[in-house]
């Protein structure tokens, strides 16, 4: 049949038909994860501040607003359920004293939300806060950290 379109359309016709076909290609890496707690460690040890632990509960509610963000389209602290950080975190069971959020969109890699949210100044103000604890996650380009400072 190739043969036949060949000859009935010409070569400059059957090259373009070929071109629009769908390649046959490996799906795209993911990208590299860069480990959030690690840098926004190292920018509070920079500032005299000390490090935050990792709050697996923290890190549940944080995958989980991402993920209901990125499927609302939005980008927003409150919740499709109108759920606050703070609720979602008592939901977990967890008892806290003081809670906060970041959130990004759009943003490649780690590096470049830790750099957006140093330049806000109540995002950084969240990053070098007296919290003790954090959790943090990504779905599609949204990112969410979770502070907080048990009771």
């Amino acid at each position: 049949m190739r043969t036949a379109l060949r000859s009935a359309l010409g070569p400059a016709l059957m090259t373009l038909l070929m071109a629009c076909t769908p390649a046959e290609t490996a799906p795209a890496a993911p990208p590299k994860p860069v480990d959030l707690l690690a840098e926004i460690n190292a920018f509070r040890a920079a500032r005299g501040r000390a490090p935050l632990a990792a709050s697996d509960a923290a890190v549940q509610v944080a995958g989980r607003h991402a993920a209901d963000l990125q499927r609302g389209g939005g980008i927003s602290h409150i919740g499709s359920d109108g759920s606050t950080p703070g609720e979602r975190l008592s939901r977990e069971g967890v008892a806290w004293c003081r809670v906060a959020e970041n959130l990004a969109r759009g943003q490649s890699d780690g590096a470049d939300v830790l750099s957006a949210w140093i330049e806000s100044p109540r995002h950084r103000a969240n990053l070098l806060g007296g919290y003790a604890a954090i959790g943090t996650a990504r779905a599609g380009d949204i990112w969410v950290a979770v502070f907080l400072s048990p009771c």
